[in-house]
């Protein structure tokens, strides 16, 4: 995981990831933002709806996947 800007981690494994792939936009032509952070957003949104317990069972046990996560996946 990239290092977050001033703070470090929030504590949540999955929002930790989607920080980090929304920190990684800088690495991308500027046409790509737009996407990149529609896709943060969404992951976001799915954080906040997602059930605690299921997080907490970890991935495949119904953790929410991060965009790019998953093998095959253009990020």
């Amino acid at each position: 995981m990239s290092e977050h800007l001033g703070s470090g981690s929030t504590g949540d494994p999955a929002v930790d990831a989607l920080v980090d792939h929304a920190a990684q936009a800088a690495q991308l032509p500027a046409g790509e933002h737009r996407e990149r952070y529609a896709q943060v957003l969404d992951g976001l949104e799915r954080e906040l709806d997602a059930d605690p317990a299921a997080a907490m069972r970890g991935p495949g046990q119904g953790a929410v996947p991060v965009p790019g996560d998953t093998p095959g996946e253009r990020a």
